[in-house]
């Protein structure tokens, strides 16, 4: 067998994993805790002063109050602090013994110890002190309350409470004490209405008053660095509270999923906090947690789960109440997430353990309670069924006799119920609890998806309530019950079509939207929209990487930059959708269709088309099978484990980095088809293309690999290795495609396009990366393990260019690249010297110069670069020449997926070569990567992708017959066109008559002409 070449793998929109906390930087932190617990240790161990000046012992009371708060030992602070309060003597110049600063402090200690009913009554009672008084401190007081009455779950209360502190504001503007202390109040304030605003969901809102608190926060430092010591309470508290409303904006920014800027404010928060206290306190347990909940955003679950048992093992062993909410916070996030990870039965426990806890004061509990949305889930996978659901109504009860509540949350409710109820076998009240739920979810979910900041917890809710949905309508479909109206399989299809939650989709949609738009004005409003909303998620994804530097590389002035970009775009993007919203109210609805119906797909299909549609749930596959004529639904008894397994073995024969090729699986694939694909075979089974909508797993295989029925009866005594071509493929049966989604295809042939007259083919390929490595090829195209000398020009650049430019060293040439694009060129009938960019040519500078939407075949034949693959490089990329050696000044050689997304197209086809591109980008399971996502937002109708490495003969054999069948059949689809190339070349010899090297290649998109 000859030696193969491999392309190298196109990559997916998955950044590379950091740990949560790298090495040098985990050490700094517990350095800096270690430090800061020994000095509190050493300050409490210093006996009372030998002296009868009681302000002498009152200021040693106070401040060794505090580093026993600081410790987290509550109880002997409280009783320092009282003792030093009972005294009362004169304030020291810096403050120490004040007797309202000594009340702040015992508040202070109440609230970490978790005693609210006692916080209650002394905010009331030191409140009823300053009353008429001193306003200011009764301001504070309010605000006090505020806090216990929510932990309490006294939310009228608590809003009535901080309405009377907004209303003393306006006489306190008046005072003399606003000079210096303006700020710190109305920071106050802010933060306050943000935590109000966050309980009624409204978190754009909460972030606003979030930011709005932090802003006060740093202008109060600013002032009080410029006129205390820093022995002064002022200055010790203004840094506190700068601290705290870091983290407090990571919170809100994390629960709509921005976590890269969320993760820098919640290290610094994290670091800043173990710098001024010992791990075993609230704000270390609160600093801990916090960074668990944007890892867990960034479904990073092992790491969230390892930072969350940090937070609760530091107030286990503080002196923080049993009964504390802020204790039984955390063990309900350890529950959450040993849920998401399926050990429910571990989940129980800590969840009992949590209400033994809470138990503990009967008094406090009575008010609180102890029932959580996630403990009942967990009853429910622990076979207790009747208590979830009394638990959940329960829940949903107290909810709806709250003044305000979250609609989300409340819809989550209702949707978990439904799931309760399903398990329970009462199918209507089922029903009738999921439509009331899933319509809310899902306009969230399409808030979430329209700027890509969905995080974890809400995709994993809605795929949770959209899996027991599917269970019951799959269910009422198999009884065929009369009462079910909507159809069940109808209603079924448009909750899978919602729970794949497809980017791609919405990339296509973005495209049909502006093609739909009445005048080219409207068309490039919606464009430039659109872009704003692109750079506010590639900044985002930028954060995250830098976030999770070690502090030592972290680029503070870089990330303050990109901070101050994303606001200004956040605002740019803001106006843009008003002025659209006016000019065309239309508009977001193009943007945001309802999911479609097996009837709505049946108007697009030709008469030789069917599609078939897959929701791979935790224990069972549902397929939906339909053509212009007919739809059918069932389930098959294959769970997602199952199907991730077995797409797994049979992608293990596609590994062309070795020396032999692997054995293919003939039993696995023929399982595969008997189960997804054979019962229904006879619908379409005269069709000439079978659209196939994956999802999971399935999205990484492509189906031309199934072996069909005619396989022997017993396919293990068939091996592939005797004769493959002659095995049964599902490829000689019928031509395939894949759809991100069902709307992608109702979108694409909605779409039209323009009549403007557009040339045959641009392509580019051959990039000229190193001349020190010319005729130099590897034997599979990759960047690792690769020994070539790297450029010494590089050497004299900035780092954050040199870096990326040493990259090139590791790229094999690609010389057959060449030979492809001038081939598929000729074929089209494309001019040499306009339309074919090679070698030093290959430039990526020339792509985004060249007016790319004036061409109907756009083709890279290069390197594809996933993620941190090169160090330097954080997104998918397509690797162009070396700029170093084309005089490109402006570029650094890699064509970004940011950039991919500012392109104009209006192609029939992208063609990816020498790609990995079918590789999925990590949100919510798809198949298409990033890059492929990238070119449909730009303007493309279909894509050819691949799915594994290639080998660089074969790929060249079957792009170039696929466009030479094109262009001698001209009415012949796509679809068909694509499986002439791959039947001939699987026929063409008995080495290529392996899936490995003809299957390679997939069409994404429209199939037809």
């Amino acid at each position: 067998m000859r030696q193969l070449t491999i392309r190298l793998a196109l990559g997916c929109l998955l950044l590379v994993a950091f740990s949560a906390l790298a090495g040098e930087e985990a050490e700094n932190i517990l350095a800096d805790d270690s430090r800061a617990t020994a000095e509190l240790e050493k300050q409490i161990a210093v006996p009372p002063p030998g002296t009868d000046s009681a302000q002498e012992l009152c200021v040693f009371l106070h401040k060794r109050g505090e580093a026993y708060r600081r410790l987290g030992r509550y109880e002997q602070s409280l009783a320092d602090f009282r003792q030093a309060l009972g005294m009362k003597v004169a304030a020291s110049p810096e403050l120490w013994c004040d007797r309202w600063r000594l009340q702040g402090d015992i508040y202070g200690s109440m609230y970490s110890s978790g005693d609210w009913l006692q916080l209650v009554d002394y905010a009331q009672s030191v409140g009823d002190e300053y009353k008429n008084s001193n306003k200011w401190h009764y301001f504070s007081t309010l605000l006090w309350n505020v806090d216990a009455l929510l932990n309490l779950a006294s939310l009228a209360k608590a809003e009535a409470s901080f309405q009377r502190a907004g209303e003393l504001i306006p006489s306190l503007r008046q005072s003399r004490p606003w000079a210096i202390y303006g700020a710190n109040l109305m920071g106050r304030y802010s933060a306050y209405a943000a935590k109000m605003q966050a309980l009624r969901g409204n978190f754009v809102e909460s972030e606003r008053f979030r930011r709005q608190a932090l802003s006060y926060a740093q202008e109060f430092l600013a002032t009080i660095s410029a006129k205390r010591s820093p022995e002064h309470l002022d200055s010790r508290l203004a840094l506190g509270i700068l601290i705290e409303r870091k983290r407090l904006l990571a919170g809100i920014l994390s629960a709509q999923g921005k976590t890269g800027e969320a993760e820098i404010l919640a290290r610094q928060a994290l670091q800043e906090t173990l710098s001024r206290t010992g791990k075993n306190t609230l704000p270390a347990a609160n600093a801990y947690s916090m960074l668990g909940k944007i890892k867990l955003q960034q479904g990073q679950i092992d790491e969230a789960r390892r930072l969350q048992e940090l937070a609760l093992a530091a107030l286990e062993h503080s002196d923080t109440h049993t009964y504390s909410t802020s204790l039984s916070n955390l063990r309900a996030e350890i529950g959450f997430l040993l849920g998401v990870q399926g050990r429910w039965a571990e989940a129980l426990k800590v969840y009992e353990q949590r209400d033994q806890g809470l138990r503990s004061n009967a008094a406090q509990f009575a008010k609180t309670g102890s029932n959580n949305i996630t403990w009942a889930m967990a009853l429910l996978k622990n076979q207790r069924t009747a208590e979830a659901e009394k638990m959940l109504r329960a829940i949903i009860n107290w909810n709806l006799r709250k003044p305000f509540v979250d609609p989300l949350y409340l819809a989550y409710l209702h949707g978990y119920l439904a799931i309760v109820l399903v398990d329970a076998g009462k199918n209507e009240a089922a029903l009738a609890e999921f439509r009331l739920a899933f319509p809310v979810i899902v306009r969230q979910a399409e808030s979430d998806n329209s700027a890509e900041n969905g995080g974890f917890i809400r995709p994993y809710r809605l795929r949770l309530i959209a899996e027991g949905y599917l269970e019951l309508l799959s269910r009422l479909a198999n009884e065929k019950s009369a009462t079910a109206d909507p159809d069940p399989v109808v209603e079924a299809f448009q909750v899978a079509e919602v729970a794949r939650g497809s980017s791609v989709q919405l990339a296509i949609a973005n495209s049909s939207a502006r093609a739909a738009l009445p005048d080219a004005a409207l068309a490039d409003l919606a464009r430039r929209e659109q872009d704003t909303s692109n750079q506010i998620s590639a900044l985002n994804k930028l954060l995250i990487r830098l976030a999770s530097e070690p502090e030592s590389n972290r680029l503070e002035k870089t990330i303050a930059d990109i901070r101050n970009d994303v606001t200004g775009l956040e605002s740019e993007q803001a106006r843009l959708r008003r002025e659209l919203a006016e000019r065309y109210p239309a508009y977001a609805e193009l943007v945001a269709p309802k999911p479609p119906t097996p009837a709505g797909l049946q108007k697009v299909l030709q008469h030789n088309e069917a599609l078939v549609a897959f929701y791979v749930a935790d224990e069972q596959t549902y397929v939906w099978t339909i053509t212009p004529s007919q739809v059918a639904f069932r389930t098959v008894a294959i769970s997602r484990q199952q199907i991730d397994r077995q797409v797994a073995a049979l992608r293990r024969a596609f590994d062309l980095s070795g020396a032999l090729i692997n054995p293919y699986d003939t039993v696995i694939a023929h399982g595969l088809y008997d189960a997804l694909l054979a019962p229904d075979e006879a619908l379409w089974a005269d069709a000439r293309i079978l659209n196939v909508i994956p999802h999971g797993a399935l999205g990484q295989l492509p189906f031309a690999v199934l072996l069909t029925p005619e396989t022997a009866a017993n396919p293990a005594a068939n091996p592939l290795a005797k004769n493959p071509t002659e095995q049964p493929w599902l490829l000689k049966k019928v031509a395939l495609a894949q759809l991100p989604s069902a709307g992608t295809l109702i979108s694409l042939r909605g779409q039209g396009r323009t009549a403007a007259e557009r040339r045959a083919f641009v392509g580019f390929g051959d990039p000229l990366f190193n001349t020190e490595s010319s005729g130099k090829t590897a034997n599979t195209r990759s960047v690792r393990n690769l020994s070539v000398t790297p450029l010494r020009a590089a050497e004299a650049l900035p780092d954050s260019d040199a870096v990326l430019l040493r990259g090139f060293a590791q790229l094999p040439l690609l010389p057959d690249t060449a030979q492809e694009v001038n081939e598929i060129g000729k074929t089209l009938g494309a001019n040499p010297k306009t339309d074919i960019f090679l070698g030093k040519r290959a430039t990526e500078s020339n792509v985004k110069n060249s007016d790319l939407a004036a061409y109907r075949v756009v083709a890279f034949a290069t390197h594809g670069l996933i993620p941190g693959e090169l160090r330097g490089l954080d997104q998918p990329s397509l690797a162009m020449a070396n700029p170093m050696l084309t005089d490109d000044k402006n570029n650094d050689g890699f064509l970004t997926m940011s950039e991919v997304l500012g392109i104009k197209l209006n192609a029939d086809w992208v063609v990816l070569s020498a790609c990995n591109t079918a590789s999925g980008d990590g949100k919510n399971e798809e198949a298409v990567s990033g890059l492929g996502r990238a070119f449909f937002f730009a303007g493309t109708r279909r894509l050819l992708v691949s799915y594994w490495p290639v080998e660089t003969v074969s790929a060249r054999l079957l792009t170039t017959e696929l466009f030479r069948r094109q262009s001698v059949q001209p009415d012949e689809s796509k679809a068909e066109a694509l499986r002439h190339s791959m039947l001939r070349l699987m026929a063409s010899s008995r080495e290529y008559g392996h899936p490995a090297f003809w299957a390679p290649f997939g069409l994404v998109g429209d199939a037809g002409k």
